[in-house]
């Protein structure tokens, strides 16, 4: 076993390692089979990312006691490399990205995913965010004021943007004491698989390599 991986739990077990080069972040990711049979899919990032990936386990956790929603399933979050490292291991999916499948599909087929895709969002929405979390005018109201700040230096015009801004100026309001709920954050066919049995599989990571 390479000494990339031998201080995690269960590396002995790894019979091979195949490192992915798909998607967009800094992650290091890895295809791993095991001695008996299983897959499994490991994501390493840097150690100065350990708050934010935490976060991110924990709420693949959550998912992970939702009935029917079909994902990658959570094994195991911690730190490797002499505390350099932070690692989440999860299981493994075998499918096609969604992605590269859907314009090869009919109208039909293409729409019954939309419908699985907006069942799973429905119960992900189900789980309450927890209490701690800041109030979302406040988390919002940030985020639109980057992207309008974004939009305004950036040079580039859009026709309709006065009154998009506007429209949004006169209806902040709205967003004050809303009940917040887990909110996926990536939620399109980037980061999805589809099984040979078209059915969808909404991943958050299963096989997410973004």
């Amino acid at each position: 076993m390479n000494r990339l991986f031998s201080e995690m739990p269960g590396a002995s077990m790894w019979s091979s390692v195949e490192e992915i080069h798909k998607g967009w972040s800094s992650d290091k990711k890895y295809y791993i089979q095991t001695t008996d049979g299983r897959e499994l899919l490991l994501r390493m990032a840097n150690m100065v990312h350990y708050d934010k990936k935490k976060r991110e386990f924990e709420a693949v956790t959550k998912l992970d006691h939702v009935e029917n929603l079909f994902m990658s399933r959570p094994l195991e979050f911690g730190i490797c490399h002499d505390g350099q490292s932070v690692y989440s291991l999860f299981t493994w999916i075998e499918g096609k990205d969604a992605e590269e499948i859907i314009p090869t599909l009919t109208a039909a087929q293409q729409y019954q995913l939309g419908v699985q895709a907006g069942d799973a969002l429905k119960k992900m929405h189900e789980i309450h965010a927890e209490q701690d979390r800041v109030p979302w005018a406040e988390h919002y109201n940030a985020k639109i004021n980057r992207y309008i700040t974004n939009y305004k230096s950036c040079g580039i015009p859009l026709k309709g943007a006065d009154q998009a801004i506007s429209f949004i100026e006169k209806n902040r309001h709205l967003l004050e004491n809303r009940p917040q709920t887990f909110q996926h954050g990536d939620y399109h066919v980037g980061n999805m698989i589809i099984l040979s049995s078209n059915y969808l599989i909404n991943p958050y990571v299963s096989r997410s390599l973004s």
